[in-house]
């Protein structure tokens, strides 16, 4: 039991990410935070790694860096120190994609390398897709587009055969932003695509995958020329983010909706 988190502490940060990717994160914060006391009052190292994953993913999910970044690296030194290698990998994918927000893409590349390497190597599978996903989108803003599209089918696959809905819309995004950027996109396509990711997105209540999917929605008509319609995207992507508290996204939807006039 000694490398096993409290069932508090585990139920605790797993609802947390649950309710981010709802939206819910007044809710998940309250919880994250109870998890992280938890597990201090407790001095148990397992539940701090456990109680530092559910903020660090909860606040990678909603943009917030500042305390993303300080919780999932600390929990990362901890798992090194504390010899637990269990812990490292769930570690690194949100960190990962933390550092890929921050602009850090060849950084969170190399670190979801390892990290994936290290889940195959424990066949821990829960999160595979995900990170495979995070992966190719690392991999596309270094300029590697045909690795990126590789890692994204194969993180495709796995979230289809694995019936793993979630992950699946993530992945869906990922290639409609991958068709987006090329050289001259399919502009039906590519908002089928995008349509496709946030309609699963909305099924399923992860409100701020659905945002995301707007935003991809606004720059794509944006930059083809369709100024009315990128703009009502933007415009909803924006409303959206602001009504979660996702300033770092609403920074970003606002400055495509200035570049679009």
């Amino acid at each position: 039991f000694g490398m096993i988190a409290f069932s508090s502490v585990w139920a605790r940060s797993w609802l947390a990410w649950s309710l981010a990717e709802l939206g819910e994160f007044d809710e998940a914060i309250a919880l994250g935070e109870e998890a992280v006391e938890i597990a201090t009052a407790g001095d148990h190292a397992p539940s701090r790694l456990q109680a530092l994953f559910g903020c660090g993913i909860l606040y990678t999910t909603q943009g917030r860096l500042d305390r993303a970044i300080p919780a999932l690296e600390q929990g990362l030194v901890l798992a090194r120190l504390e010899s637990n290698p269990f812990y490292a990998p769930f570690l690194m994918g949100p960190l990962s994609a933390a550092y890929l927000l921050a602009g850090r893409a060849d950084t969170a590349a190399t670190m979801l390398e390892q990290s994936i390497e290290r889940s195959a190597s424990m066949r821990l599978a829960a999160t595979e897709a995900l990170n495979l996903t995070w992966l190719g989108h690392a991999l596309f803003l270094v300029g590697r587009r045909g690795p990126a599209l590789e890692h994204a089918r194969r993180a495709l696959a796995i979230a289809g055969e694995r019936g793993e809905r979630g992950q699946l819309a993530y992945v869906q995004r990922l290639l409609a932003v991958i068709a987006a950027e090329g050289e001259k996109p399919d502009v039906p396509a590519v908002d089928a695509a995008f349509r496709e990711a946030r309609d699963l997105a909305e099924t399923l209540g992860m409100r701020p995958l659905a945002a995301h999917c707007l935003l991809g929605l606004g720059r794509l008509h944006s930059r083809a020329g369709s100024a009315d319609l990128g703009r009502e995207h933007l415009s909803d992507a924006a409303t959206r983010y602001a009504a979660m508290g996702m300033a770092l996204w609403g920074e970003r939807a606002r400055a495509e909706l200035d570049g679009a006039g």
